[in-house]
């Protein structure tokens, strides 16, 4: 059984739900629901799985939250989710890009964990917290992102899959003669649909960026899916902004540097 999809907790009842290094409860209570979470940094590798348990008895320093209603019902639903922000990735290695040619980045992302109840979002959370950055010009031109080191591998089989990754295709064109640094990219997370495999690995749909043969200008395309890698993937969520339809035109400072 899926970790996400929708569950029902009776009164009286809890559910646990573990997925990398979130761990998270939620107890149907009288007139209140009860949501505890907790981070364990060293167990960012576990798979994730859903139970049922009569108590919930998460340790004393995870966060606890109480949600009050009156309406009755047992149903709750999981959402797995992309990141609610533009995630800024640095090459963990300088990456150069060669001009007329293209390469294929495979950049890893935290998965995000929403739960809802009564068509209401209770939380919405990663499942492991990346440190904010600021991303553009200075602080009137730009956006508050997520920032993350990436391998940035350029073979998808050299990713680690993980319960609690999101991977992201960015494919790079450099339509220049003269070969392009790629210092940090700018992933529009948010405006990208989740997807799902058999095996349960999470992808969002891939990217296209061209960087023209002159000026700082980059055409920015959005694929139907996440690629061939990713096979039998099949969509689970849509985008959490959505993006206007067609080419997108940005400037390569805003995206790439």
């Amino acid at each position: 059984m899926n970790w996400w999809g929708e569950f029902n907790i009776e009164p009286g009842m809890a559910g646990h739900w573990t997925v990398g290094p979130l761990d998270l409860w939620l107890r149907n209570r009288p007139r209140e629901w009860w949501v505890a979470q907790h981070s364990a940094p060293d167990a960012m590798e576990r798979a994730g799985y859903f139970e049922h348990v009569e108590e919930a008895a998460p340790p004393e320093s995870a966060k606890i939250e109480r949600f009050g209603t009156t309406r009755p019902g047992t149903a709750v639903t999981v959402h797995p989710r992309a990141s609610d922000r533009p995630i800024v990735a640095r090459p963990e290695v300088p990456l150069w890009i060669l001009g007329n040619d293209e390469v294929t980045l495979y950049v890893a992302t935290p998965l995000w964990f929403g739960l809802e109840a009564f068509g209401q979002t209770l939380i919405d959370v990663p499942t492991w917290r990346l440190s904010d950055t600021w991303f553009g010009d200075d602080t009137r031109t730009g956006e508050l992102c997520y920032a993350s080191l990436t391998g940035a591998r350029l073979v998808a089989n050299d990713v680690t899959m993980r319960a609690r990754r999101v991977v992201t295709a960015v494919t790079i064109r450099n339509a220049s003669t003269e070969k392009f640094n790629v210092e940090r990219i700018s992933l529009p997370v948010p405006e990208l649909p989740l997807f799902v495999t058999d095996s349960g690995m999470f992808w969002t749909a891939s990217i296209t960026v061209e960087r023209q043969a002159h000026g700082d200008l980059a055409h920015v395309t959005q694929d139907a899916g996440p690629g061939s890698e990713a096979e039998g993937a099949a969509r689970l969520c849509d985008a959490r902004v959505p993006q206007h339809p067609g080419v997108l035109v940005r400037t390569l400072r805003h995206l790439l540097r």
